[in-house]
């Protein structure tokens, strides 16, 4: 079965998850004691995992080859993206492509309910963020937190994005989203959307760095990350319960001069 496909069964999704927990402890576990026998130490061993790391950060993972640098490294070519927040508003719609992001408002409270009971928003991060959001319909702040609705080319509200935790020095903030609406996972909007908020983040909010946390075990969110020009930092060890489950946790981040190597913005074509 193809990750695409787990993804869109629960119960083959958690399978090959733990599937991959085994493979990955059985590997690791295999390699220090080849390391251990051959008479490495414990200063030894901590370097040689540094050196994994290291390798990680910089060639990024999932990659077909691994001696290849990273997709934005490698990139040769700008890639263009549409984008337009023309407005001098503090919080503006966001236009791109094919998704349109428009503030957060009081009257969106009954989507935000309705997407907080869908069973894939409940199993993942986005649990937070839909909780968070409710919350901040009651007293807005436009100081540490800037959130949005995604709304598709036919102007149907299919989820939410947020940019939070905003900092003017050093100059950063943390991003999460979600698509709420089920039939519109898997076409491009939640690719486009993130896009379009950083873009915003680094443009128009002058910030330096961006970054995502993801549950270890959403694969398919950490490659559309990678992807789209974010680094792997670190995890975070069984640090959110889940389902009541602890979990561990993957920090992703992008720098404005990262983005700015990748990405070239261009005003929306106008409607035929």
């Amino acid at each position: 079965m193809t990750d695409q496909n787990a993804g869109k069964d629960p119960e083959a999704s958690e399978k090959k998850r733990k599937q991959d927990e085994i493979l990955c402890r059985v590997l690791a576990e295999s390699v220090v004691t080849q390391l251990i026998r051959s008479g490495c130490e414990t200063g030894q061993l901590i370097g040689f995992t540094s050196e994994i790391m290291r390798n990680v950060i910089d060639r990024g993972f999932a990659q077909p080859d691994l001696h290849t640098e990273q997709p934005h490294l490698r990139q040769s070519k700008l890639m263009d993206i549409p984008f337009e927040c023309a407005s001098d508003d503090e919080q503006p719609p966001i236009r791109g492509k094919r998704v349109t992001l428009t503030p957060l408002r009081p009257e969106d409270r009954s989507l935000l309910e309705t997407w907080a009971d869908d069973k894939d928003v409940r199993h993942s991060l986005s649990c937070s963020l839909v909780f968070d959001l409710t919350d901040e319909l009651t007293r807005p702040d436009t100081h540490t937190r800037r959130s949005f609705i995604i709304r598709n080319e036919h102007d149907v509200q299919i989820g939410l994005t947020s940019l939070f935790n905003l900092s003017a020095s050093p100059a950063c903030g943390e991003m999460a989203k979600l698509l709420g609406d089920p039939a519109s996972r898997g076409k491009g909007y939640a690719k486009e959307a993130e896009v379009l908020m950083l873009a915003y983040a680094f443009r128009r909010l002058k910030l330096n760095r961006v970054f995502i946390r993801t549950a270890g075990f959403n694969l398919q969110n950490i490659r559309l990350n990678e992807k789209l020009g974010l680094r792997f930092e670190g995890i975070l060890r069984e640090c959110r319960m889940l389902d009541d489950e602890l979990v561990d946790i993957v920090v992703m981040s992008i720098l404005s001069r990262e983005f700015a190597a990748m990405y070239r913005l261009v005003p929306p074509a106008d409607d035929e």
